[in-house]
């Protein structure tokens, strides 16, 4: 892989895959790519055992190589050419692990009971690009620009344990007794904190945070910029999701956990990103008990998240009835009495309301806006923005930069 890969970098970066840069060879489990897995699991100083003996870059050719593990994990390798770094795509996943695939892995490499939790939220984490062609094609279409078509090379390897007796886990080889309760107490106080999320209780997700930092378990990998990044991607999945089984909105958690994520790649301080990891945390108790405060029937509930999810489309009380499988006069009844809005009205605040988040944290043209809000004349779209709130789209994004 040469410098001359800025698109493909933003296309894998799009996809909220990871790229880094290693050297040869990989001595300790800190030093391999692979967001502190196997740093977790088995110690960050720890020997990396795994055979990565396929990354002999010899050809005369641009070397890819296609790389699973045994933690059903996908990666790509290239040579630098410029230097004697190896450059990282991934980790990614190529489908959503079950529980029981989950469970397969843990049996396969003797991992202790008390990182299935934390395995399940690493997963969790990933990106899953279940099309095993476009990635491929990606790269593929990159590397022919690069190198022209036959210079380059693309060949499957796989990562496995040169000795598997040798992965059983330090802890559980050098446990004593009270190890086994430390991370028994620390899963046990996770476990608490999604139950406060799905609740709402942000005071009581406030303090199971605050015990987890006096128990020392926030410190399982090396203090440094891009672990705290890591650590918030996953934080963001684990908030995301228990707020989803305390029944928040889909569209409001995917819309905030977009935004969190893209805060999370812009900020370039471990102090921010503190700050940043208590919001999201108030974020996501507000938005299960606005929904606890807010009871909607299941039919308005279902038109609601029906609206959320096609605000870029053509949206009429008709097709939305119709989806849903009831009568327009009755939708049209319904959700008046239980939203306070008639149909249109709703659907116009969520668009204008989208709008703001689009205008606010994107860069994306005011034109693009207005489509992607289900408004494609933009001048019909400038007098509704200024008609709900009082200034066009232009002079609403400059100030809400400056606040």
């Amino acid at each position: 892989m040469n410098n001359d890969y800025s698109l493909f970098a933003k296309i894998t970066g799009d996809l909220g895959i990871n790229i880094s840069t290693i050297s040869l060879p990989v001595k300790t489990n800190k030093d391999f790519p692979d967001i502190s897995l196997r740093s977790t699991l088995y110690g960050e100083d720890a020997p990396f055992t795994d055979d990565l003996s396929f990354m002999n870059f010899t050809s005369p050719k641009q070397q890819i190589l296609m790389v699973s593990d045994q933690f059903r994990c996908h990666y790509f390798f290239g040579r630098n050419l410029s230097s004697e770094e190896i450059r990282c795509v991934g980790p990614f996943l190529k489908e959503t692990l079950t529980n029981t695939s989950i469970r397969t892995v843990v049996d396969s490499l003797n991992i202790i009971e008390a990182d299935i939790i934390y395995l399940q939220q690493y997963y969790h984490s990933l990106p899953v690009i279940r099309d095993d062609n476009l990635l491929y094609a990606i790269l593929h279409a990159h590397l022919q620009n690069s190198y022209g078509p036959d210079g380059f090379e693309i060949r499957s390897c796989e990562i496995v344990p040169k000795d598997l007796s040798r992965r059983q886990n330090p802890r559980k080889r050098g446990s004593t007794e009270y190890q086994r309760n430390f991370r028994e107490k620390v899963y046990a106080t996770e476990k608490a904190l999604r139950k406060c999320i799905s609740e709402g209780n942000y005071a009581g997700a406030k303090a199971a945070i605050k015990k987890l930092e006096q128990s020392g378990a926030e410190a399982r990998v090396p203090n440094n910029l891009q672990n705290y990044k890591n650590n918030a991607i996953v934080f963001n999945t684990i908030c995301r999701l228990a707020a989803q089984d305390g029944g928040a909105s889909p569209w409001e958690l995917d819309q905030y956990s977009r935004f969190a994520s893209m805060e999370i790649s812009n900020l370039s301080a471990i102090g921010e990103l503190v700050l940043l990891r208590e919001e999201m945390l108030r974020k996501y108790c507000e938005l299960v008990r606005s929904k606890k405060q807010n009871p909607l029937s299941p039919i308005i509930q279902a038109s609601v998240e029906y609206i959320g999810a096609s605000l870029s489309d053509h949206l009429t009380l008709e097709n939305t009835a119709e989806a849903l499988k009831i009568s327009p006069s009755y939708l049209s009844v319904r959700f008046k009495k239980e939203t306070g809005k008639t149909f249109s009205e709703y659907v116009s605040h969520q668009r204008i309301l989208y709008a703001k988040h689009l205008l606010k944290e994107t860069n994306m043209p005011i034109t693009e806006i207005a489509s992607e809000c289900g408004i494609p004349d933009n001048n019909y779209f400038s007098r509704l923005f200024r008609q709900k709130e009082k200034i066009t789209p232009g002079e609403y994004r400059r100030i809400s930069r400056t606040e």
